[in-house]
């Protein structure tokens, strides 16, 4: 790819970096609407009011850091505090008799920076000479009608009050530094908001700011060192938020809030560390499909958890320990899930074979204590074969695991059975099954003990809604086995074929490998016949294989009244009839 050098600059280099400094961490979109403290902005407009920028919305996508909209607020501030104190003294101010000031006093001075002309006043009215005289009143002139180019901002009694300003840029004005802003009149057409983004192009951030920062905040602003305005602005943390929180005043329900609060906070840390001093990944799951932890269910799904793990430490290591945005809101993310695979420490590279011994190394060799970690950090082997990290117990799949894993955490106790849980959304969603009734279908005329199960039939049997989307293109189907035929037929070059080290049998799908796994090269065949010495992995198996020792006949033909012990048998000799030439179904 050629790169583009203008003045012998590389142009692609500063792509998708901030527009006032270049940096590339924190980006927001220069013209795109924001909302910070009940309000909107569009920073583009305000550098433009305050700096008189040349500046007009660009086709390509452009960008500024959250450090600079932090000193643009300041900045916009900063004017709109010189602009009022220049309009009171702008007005006619009140000194003692005797006194007129001309040209030539030296109370009055004019300066000349770039064309423009301001006056201040250098002595207060407490040095005047008679202090006894009467008062008199000492006219000014209205910088408007001297200077025409000189821009002022509303002050905040003026914006409640009046219409904002907008600004009409001429580009060929622009280009020359001369602008004016001007008021919209009745007719003017209204101004146009950029259009609002789709629901999965937005911003999933839940904050800008992190709880540490709140609290620094919090405690600048009670010991005096920092008002809450300027706080506010040097941590990134709304103003109304902060007022709220320093004038807490620390009743019942608020301390127990501050608890959870310090809780989740010391989890957070916690999780830093683990992912500090280990290798392990950070992921999260949806109807047992991998998703990235940092992109969300928004994002990308992997099949392969080796690509899950490569994704990870590629596009995201620079945002490895920076989770606590991420685990918002609270409620929502009361654990976190850790893919421990081959794990190891990154401070002495050690092999940490199992999940207790991590705390132990952790603790003996780099002095790490661990408070919440134990119950609501929750580790997961992602392979080929799942097992159980804590007991290894084999799983045809990770949502059986998934299940599997609130054997081992008592976070949460359902009052109705006793059964345990990771996390309160669990508990609540394990509660609907206690929940036992008469359900009718509206359709037919089956009735189900529960609500759930009668609106999987409904999706499945009635409405044959299709919710499985194909992973390469926006199909969707009824089953998974649908997708599958999908995918080999349309996607061939995406479909991975697995071979078995053992045997050398070869499957396209993923589910049929590993049913093959279990049967033939599976765990232990607890499935003993009583009359020989073979044993089958399966129940079912073993009762077919029982045929041969008890002899039963439960096959029966229709037509001569012969009777078989396997159902093929009957259908082989269902095909000699030719009377009756067609395959049995029953």
């Amino acid at each position: 790819m050629s790169l583009s050098l203008v003045g012998g600059i590389n142009v692609e280099e500063y792509i998708r970096k901030c527009k006032c400094c270049l940096d590339d961490k924190e980006l927001k979109a220069l013209w795109d609407v924001h909302d910070y403290d009940g309000e909107q902005e569009i920073y583009g407009l305000l550098l433009i009011e305050c700096f008189a920028l040349p500046w007009q919305p660009s086709e390509d996508d452009e960008f500024i850091c959250n450090l600079c909209v932090s000193r643009l607020r300041e900045a916009v501030c900063f004017k709109q505090e010189i602009l009022s104190t220049e309009e009171i003294l702008s007005n006619e101010i009140v000194v003692k008799d005797e006194y007129s000031p001309s040209k030539d006093d030296d109370t009055v001075h004019r300066l000349s920076q770039d064309g423009y002309e301001y006056s201040y006043l250098e002595e207060t009215i407490n040095d005047c000479n008679d202090p006894e005289g009467d008062p008199i009143t000492v006219p000014s002139i209205p910088p408007e009608d001297e200077y025409e180019q000189v821009e002022y901002l509303e002050t905040e009694d003026q914006a409640t009050q009046e219409k904002p300003l907008v600004l009409q840029l001429n580009p060929e004005e622009s280009s020359q530094g001369s602008w004016t802003p001007e008021v919209p009149s009745p007719q003017s057409p209204k101004r146009k908001w950029p259009k609002k983004k789709k629901k999965s192009e937005r911003t999933k951030q839940y904050k800008q700011y992190t709880l540490q920062d709140l609290r620094r905040a919090v405690e600048a602003v009670r010991s005096g060192e920092m008002t809450c305005a300027s706080a506010a602005v040097a941590y990134g943390v709304p103003k109304k938020t902060l007022t709220v929180k320093v004038n807490v005043d620390g009743g019942d329900g608020d301390e127990t809030k501050e608890l959870n609060n310090e809780k989740h906070f010391q989890l957070i840390e916690e999780i830093k560390a683990i992912l500090l001093h280990t290798t392990a990944i950070p992921f999260k799951t949806k109807t047992t499909r991998y998703y990235c932890f940092y992109c969300s269910t928004e994002g990308p799904t992997f099949e392969d958890p080796d690509d899950l793990r490569k994704h990870t430490r590629t596009k995201h290591a620079h945002e490895r320990t920076k989770i606590e945005i991420y685990m918002r809101p609270q409620w929502l993310n009361e654990i976190i899930k850790l893919d421990v695979d081959e794990l190891h420490c990154r401070r002495c590279y050690m092999l940490l074979p199992d999940w207790n011994h991590v705390f132990v190394h952790l603790a003996e060799v780099h002095d790490l204590e661990f408070d919440h970690a134990y119950s609501k950090v929750i580790p997961y082997a992602l392979d080929s074969d799942l097992k159980c990290v804590l007991c290894r117990q084999n799983f045809h799949n990770f949502g059986h695991l998934d299940s599997h894993m609130n054997n081992h955490y008592s976070n949460y106790i359902c009052y109705e059975c006793g059964d345990t849980f990771l996390s309160a959304t669990r508990l609540d969603k394990h509660l609907n099954v206690h929940k036992v009734g008469s359900y009718p279908c509206d359709v037919c005329d089956k009735v189900f003990t529960l609500d759930k199960y009668r609106s999987k039939h409904v999706s499945l049997v009635h409405n044959q809604e299709s919710t499985i989307k194909c992973l390469y293109c926006p199909e969707k189907f009824v089953g998974l086995f649908q997708r599958h035929v999908h995918v080999t037929k349309h996607h061939t070059e995406k479909v991975k074929v697995m071979t078995c080290e053992f045997c050398g049998n070869c499957y396209t799908w993923k589910p049929y490998f590993l049913a093959h796994m279990r049967r033939r090269h599976g765990a232990e065949k607890k499935h003993q016949c009583k009359q020989c010495d073979k044993s089958f992995l399966m129940k079912y198996e073993l009762k077919n294989h029982m045929v041969r020792h008890t002899g039963e006949r439960n096959f029966l033909c229709g037509l001569c009244g012969e009777s078989f012990t396997r159902m093929i048998n009957l259908k082989k000799h269902c095909q000699m009839h030719k009377e009756f030439n067609t395959s049995i179904d029953d």
